[in-house]
């Protein structure tokens, strides 16, 4: 046997060997593993010789094509065809070739980290926990951190100029005080209010949070596999975590209640929205659900009840949108927006409202909602697109007879802004310093409007359908030590009739803890799958317990532990409509109709009737 070190020597007298052969050699090296007998093979019969060809080769590189020694690779071929018929790679080829191998390294990499971060694990679920009041969903106050890296417009501005400007959250006095007690940092360390911030920033706020109500309504699980999850969305419930709701969201009740975690969004549906909802369990599955949705290769099917009698036929909407502003989420029709198209239906009219079948074609935010203010038939129960706040044409045929200021003014002072955190960028909760989602990304705030904001709270109950808890009496003084002041007595509930159990009745709204488990128990009973029956008898094992004063402790810097909330009630808890269907190439989910669809269906809300 003749060594590869001692071969190499001995090849390296011959004369030089052409360089586009060596490179096929190496082409080659993967299809055979080659003796040196057959390298020399190779050269003779494609009419070159071999000079060089091992000599200008490390150890290392001649194991790596194939290059052992003499005898040693006994199970190579020894009919090896000539060179010439191996196709010579040019030089822009190989480039190409490269360029793939990264890119595909990269999306590997980029999968491979993907599944090994879990973006809310155990450590997030347990910040909190839930209890029940008056039939709705709560949390208990909690210390949160908000962080974001400086952005490029708040370079060389002072921080205590930016919290204020930038953040709508509190009051300046109240940003002042959590500079100079510590509760905001700079890259984790105390600042001052002068400092004047850097690209490099870290900006942290750490904030006593607290959370608004949600429905108690169990979720319906409607199909569960290794690689799937389809819900059937209560309404009142966001489905990330997003302004003032974090573990009041969809994906942390799941985690939290039902122990599906690590689950990956496919799609949303807004707050008040019900119906089908899915979630991937993979990513692999994750990508090849959402590349459907992106390619527009899954129809969707709505149902909503509007106001009059929608016209007959299917009615097309094909109106562009835009975002009036990204701080509050809300859109209308205007020809410089993106492209969206909805198809429209009526399936019943009961004398003063009707029920529409709705198609979207696209996926803009709010599409559906736009589209039927468009064609004067908004959404009966809406609280931000069947608003006065539109002006006297309501955004009828897309005219609004206010500017872009205007609505957003009048849209701030008609509604608390937390009506609208629900529908900003999830990712933005990340970027995120107050107490509220403040989108960042988005344009400058208008003069004047963190005033609006900051005096929207006084503004009471003249929200129409506002779906949020509004403080119902000025910040008493200082409690004791230990307190929760923030709770208030739920109002006195009449006196029940002989034989009538207390506890089946919500005094506020909501869904009442013995309904609940009523609902939970007739989704048992019709679980399609024994897994599914299984995760829905460990979620009734975790139902939220009654509130506990020992597990809220106030805070002295907070200024909502000195307010006092109301609850909201049913109707603030729900707007008519509903994802029906879903359906992809070779899947498909659908719930039943939601009760305020049906033909026979009576408003009791007396604004829902017209």
């Amino acid at each position: 046997m003749v060594s590869v070190r001692s071969l190499s020597a001995y090849v390296n007298i011959f004369i030089g060997l052409r360089p586009n052969l060596r490179r096929n050699l190496c082409n080659f090296k993967k299809e055979v593993p080659l003796t040196v007998t057959q390298t020399l093979k190779m050269c003779s019969s494609s009419g070159s010789s071999c000079v060089g060809l091992v000599g200008s080769y490390e150890e290392s590189q001649l194991q790596e094509i194939g290059v052992t020694s003499i005898e040693s690779n006994s199970a190579a071929r020894e009919d090896v065809a000539p060179l010439k018929n191996v196709e010579p790679i040019s030089k822009k080829a190989r480039k190409r070739q490269l360029r793939r191998q990264r890119m595909e390294e990269a999306k590997k990499r980029k999968i491979e980290k993907k599944e090994k971060k879990c973006v809310f694990d155990d450590e997030k679920f347990s910040e909190t926990s839930y209890y029940t009041e008056n039939g709705l969903r709560k949390v208990y106050p909690y210390n949160f951190t908000f962080s974001t890296y400086a952005k490029g417009r708040w370079v060389g501005k002072k921080l205590y100029d930016v919290m204020t400007k930038e953040f709508r959250s509190y009051t300046p006095e109240r940003y002042e005080r959590n500079i100079n007690n510590g509760a905001i940092l700079i890259n984790g360390e105390p600042t001052t209010l002068d400092h004047l911030l850097t690209d490099k920033d870290l900006i942290s706020n750490t904030v006593h949070r607290h959370e608004l109500a949600v429905t108690m309504d169990p979720i319906d699980i409607l199909h569960l596999s290794d690689d799937l999850l389809v819900i059937d969305k209560p309404s009142s419930i966001p489905v990330h975590p997003c302004g003032r709701y974090r573990h009041n969201s969809i994906i942390f009740i799941l985690g939290k209640q039902y122990g599906l975690k690590e689950l990956r969004t496919i799609h949303r549906l807004d707050r008040l929205t019900s119906g089908v909802l899915i979630f991937a369990r993979e990513w692999q599955r994750a990508n090849q659900m959402t590349k459907e949705l992106v390619n527009r290769d899954v129809e969707k099917t709505y149902v909503c009840r509007v106001a009059g009698k929608f016209p007959d036929g299917i009615i097309t909407v094909d109106q562009p949108l835009d975002c009036i502003s990204q701080k509050i989420g809300i859109f209308w029709v205007q020809p410089t927006g993106k492209t969206a198209q909805t198809d429209f239906e009526r399936l019943s009219y009961n004398g003063k409202t009707s029920v529409v079948r709705c198609s979207p074609r696209t996926g803009r935010t709010h599409q559906i909602r736009v589209h039927l203010q468009f064609l004067g038939h908004a959404i009966i129960n809406d609280p931000i697109y069947n608003s006065d706040v539109w002006g006297p044409n309501a955004g009828l045929g897309g005219k609004y007879d206010k500017t872009k200021d205007e609505i957003i003014r009048d849209m701030l002072i008609a509604h608390d802004r937390d009506a609208f955190a629900d529908d900003l960028d999830p990712d933005n909760e990340v970027a995120t310093l107050g107490g509220e989602v403040t989108t960042l990304d988005g344009e400058v705030a208008t003069p004047g409007l963190e005033v609006l904001a900051n005096a929207a709270a006084s503004v009471g109950d003249s929200a129409h359908h506002s779906a949020i808890q509004k403080p119902t009496t000025p910040p008493p003084s200082p409690t004791a030590a230990g307190a929760y002041p923030t709770r208030r007595a739920p109002p006195p509930s009449p006196p029940a009739a002989a034989g009538a159990s207390p506890t089946r009745r919500a005094p506020s709204g909501g869904t009442s803890r013995c309904d609940w488990r009523q609902t939970l128990d007739r989704y048992i009973a019709a679980a399609a799958s024994a897994p599914i029956r299984t995760m829905l008898e460990g979620a009734a094992t975790r139902t939220p317990a009654a509130f506990n004063a020992a597990g809220a402790p106030a805070d002295d810097g907070c200024d909502e532990c000195r307010r006092s909330y109301r609850d909201p009630v049913p109707s603030e808890l729900v707007m008519y409509l509903h994802a029906l269907s879903y359906k992809g190439k070779d899947w498909s989910y659908s719930t039943k109709m939601p009760e305020w669809a049906s033909e026979e269906w009576i408003a009791t809300d007396p604004s829902d009737a017209s």
